[in-house]
């Protein structure tokens, strides 16, 4: 009888230390959840994904698409928004980039500016942001970054491989796998599923770049720069020191996504301005270019000319010193006021559409 007493009192004091269990596990879930919540709440209570960022990350590039409602879109490379500047220790980056002056200046007019700049952006990136954004949104203005830079190099696809993979449907996250096998659709599906429910797992590349100003990849890549300047001879810093510039050989290849670019933002009846970045035609490494520029201008208007109008416009700023840059065409604060100020705003207020 003792025995049968001492099994049950047993049993009960399992079946109590159980719930206590479930209830310890259900509390904590719930905790997490809540947090969860709550940093859903601050990011959009704060509009953290309209702060000037690099989107050179699915994560962030998606919550710059499906979360911001630009009046004024800017699409380029790192001169737009220059958060390459923070790896140069640039106090107070996010001031000098073009959609934070444009903004600053249009403040009267209600308009908000955002940018889906990305360093090292190809036109290609350029032109499948487009086709990310405009079924989303319709904004009132696009504005185009160009540089002779760009066109120097071959049209050779997608920077970021991730963006032929990446898409938003229905609002939601979906990259498609990388390897086509039951592998690669597991691994997409779990972070499918994770990006469009967790939101600490949605925000943490998001909140990197805006916490720490640059990511930590940026990070190991100037920590591996400088041993190799260490250990390793250097390589030349220009593609203009070390053989001529192959700009006749991509331009035509260059200038097809260009033109695909302006018929796709016809056809979505957008207002369009086109802008060629400064470069800092003074410094030594960049003398190849400047020669090239003239000709590389009249023929960019040249083929771009059949689709100005009165809702496309072109502008290509006069040459700006070297007060003007941090680089070869990184502008300063100063330098960014002057193309905003003085080029594109006065374009943009000719626009009926505002």
């Amino acid at each position: 009888m003792k025995n049968f007493k001492s099994i049950n009192m047993q049993k009960k004091a399992n079946i109590v230390m159980i719930k206590q269990r479930i209830l310890c596990i259900v509390s904590i879930i719930a905790f997490f959840v809540a947090l969860d919540l709550c940093l859903e709440m601050l990011v959009s209570r704060l509009a953290l994904y309209e702060i000037p960022v690099d989107v050179g990350y699915p994560e962030v590039l998606y919550h710059k698409v499906s979360r911001s409602n630009p009046d004024i879109l800017i699409i380029g490379d790192s001169t737009v928004t220059c958060q390459v500047l923070a790896s140069h220790h640039v106090r107070n980056w996010r001031r000098e980039t073009i959609d934070s002056q444009m903004m600053a200046a249009l403040k009267h007019q209600n308009l908000f500016v955002s940018s889906l700049a990305m360093k090292g952006a190809t036109l290609e990136d350029m032109e499948q942001m487009l086709h990310l954004v405009l079924p989303i949104h319709k904004p009132k203005v696009v504005i185009m970054e160009l540089n002779l830079m760009r066109f120097g190099a071959p049209a050779n696809g997608f920077s970021r491989p991730w963006l032929e993979l990446f898409e938003i449907k229905n609002g939601h996250y979906a990259m498609r796998p990388t390897y086509r096998n039951w592998m690669g659709e597991v691994e997409a599906g779990l972070n499918n599923w994770l990006m469009n429910h967790w939101h600490f797992y949605s925000y943490r590349m998001l909140m990197q770049n805006i916490l720490l100003n640059y990511s930590l990849y940026e990070k190991q890549q100037l920590a591996w720069s400088k041993l190799n300047q260490l250990f390793l001879k250097p390589r030349p810093s220009s593609i203009a020191q070390t053989s001529p510039f192959p700009f006749h050989h991509s331009y035509r290849g260059q200038m097809q996504i260009v033109k695909r670019m302006l018929q796709y933002l016809q056809e979505n009846n957008l207002q369009v301005v086109i802008y060629l970045t400064p470069i800092n035609f003074e410094r030594p490494d960049m003398a190849r270019l400047k020669q090239l520029h003239p000709s590389f201008k009249s023929m960019l208007h040249r083929d771009i000319a059949p689709f100005l109008n009165e809702s496309v416009k072109f502008v290509s700023p006069d040459a700006f010193d070297s007060t003007f840059f941090y680089d070869q065409a990184h502008m300063n604060e100063k330098g960014v006021k002057q193309l905003v100020t003085n080029y594109l705003i006065p374009v943009i207020n000719t626009f009926d559409r505002l």
